[in-house]
């Protein structure tokens, strides 16, 4: 399939005040072979007239697309469904990239593009202080798939980089009626162990970094939306045999299948289903019997969870 572009820049937007960050990066950058390919999802008022002046201004091309807020896994389906670059490539509304990312991209790329094994590049990140988020490695690039540079390389942290589209377009998010998250790794990790990438050790993404001192739990993002997500999340990946990444750190052993287990019935329970309506949603005879081994360890979690957070738990259980 022919491409109009070499990348499409890929950015799911709610927020008004912080896409000019995007906006600006993608103005300075040195390589212009690409569109900005921007999907509204139920974003703030005064958003779309954002869009239109950098529109207005013409330096660089815009796709704007607006729909009804279904969450950021509906605008990644629309996008690569509408995608004209031949490298696929989000960038998150509140953050920015180096003047140089495309150009370095680009010029990496071109060393493996004609190995069809590899699906993209990826690269290192850092804070808007500076600051490298996770961390780095000391050669200059490693080939290794998401999986391998994640267990055998242990490459963790924030990464940023852009695969195939053509091949990427064939893993779209699951879209459930009432469900607003999806985590992205349902998606991810379905091709994180067929495809190489090459990580590249330069940082040329800012991530722009929340300040959540003082909440006092890595739980600080958990609301009833996010809380919906996760269960339906953990419930797919299960009887669709996906290793989620938040719980794999080494070969899925037995205290990561512990870990993915028991996070199932956490965040199920905490959406306010019972025991029998979560094991009616388990797909198979065997997931039922190792889901119910887990369920003391998961009860003792989802307590946790909901004396931590009582008002998510408690809106839930209005649904």
């Amino acid at each position: 399939m022919s491409h109009k572009y070499k990348f499409t820049v890929f950015t799911a937007a709610t927020r008004k005040g912080t896409i000019h960050r995007v906006y600006e990066s993608l103005s300075k950058q040195t390589f212009s072979d690409f569109e900005w390919l921007i999907v509204s999802d139920g974003g703030e008022e005064g958003l779309t007239d954002e869009v239109n002046k950098f529109i207005s201004v013409g330096n660089i091309p815009i796709v704007y697309i607006e729909k009804e807020n279904g969450g950021k896994h509906t605008a990644y389906n629309r996008a690569l469904k509408a995608a004209r670059g031949e490298l696929f490539l989000p960038l998150d509304d509140d953050d920015a990239c180096t003047n140089d990312a495309l150009e370095i991209f680009n010029s990496e790329w071109k060393k493996i593009k004609d190995d069809q094994s590899f699906l993209g590049i990826c690269c290192d990140c850092i804070d808007q202080n500076g600051n490298l988020v996770g961390n780095s490695a000391p050669e200059d690039f490693i080939d290794a798939t998401a999986f391998d540079l994640r267990t055998k390389h242990n490459i963790q942290g924030e990464k940023w980089g852009f695969g195939r589209t053509d091949v990427v377009r064939n893993y779209l998010f699951p879209e459930p009626e009432g469900v607003k998250f999806v985590m992205e790794a349902v998606i991810q990790e379905q091709y994180a162990h067929q495809y190489k990438l090459r990580y590249i050790t330069k940082a040329l993404r800012v991530y722009h970094v929340p300040d959540l001192a003082g909440q006092g739990d890595n739980l600080s993002y958990l609301t009833p939306r996010t809380a919906i997500g996760m269960a339906f999340s953990y419930m797919y990946a299960l009887n669709n045999g996906i290793r989620l990444r938040s719980t794999v750190k080494k070969n899925f052993g037995l205290v990561d299948m512990a870990k993915f287990y028991v996070n199932c019935w956490r965040f199920n329970l905490i959406t306010g289903k019972s025991f029998s309506e979560i094991i009616s949603e388990v797909s198979t005879a065997k997931n039922r019997a190792v889901m119910i081994l887990y369920y003391p360890l998961g009860v003792v979690l989802f307590r946790k969870t909901a004396s931590i957070y009582p008002e998510v738990y408690r809106d839930l259980k209005k649904i």
